[in-house]
């Protein structure tokens, strides 16, 4: 099941659209910022995703956050020149 699988169903839709997913995912983020120690079981229980769901949407997450970031450094890189 992918994410888009699991926000196509009532509950992930549901889900994903409250208020408490979205406190979920600060808390995790929040969690994770501060240096502790999650597994990725425990971030997909805390974000209530099935394991495989929470992963490959993790994943999603950091490739983007990594292209952001070397978008950023790029960017940088070409005003000082």
């Amino acid at each position: 099941m992918t994410f888009k699988d699991f926000a196509n169903t009532d509950v992930g839709s549901a889900w994903i659209m409250s208020t408490d997913f979205d406190r979920a995912c600060v808390d995790l983020f929040t969690r994770l910022e501060r240096g502790e120690q999650i597994t990725m079981q425990k971030a997909a229980n805390m974000v209530r995703m099935p394991l495989p769901v929470f992963a490959e949407t993790f994943l999603e997450y950091l490739r983007a956050e990594a292209l952001y970031k070397r978008d950023l450094a790029e960017a940088a890189a070409a005003v000082k020149h």
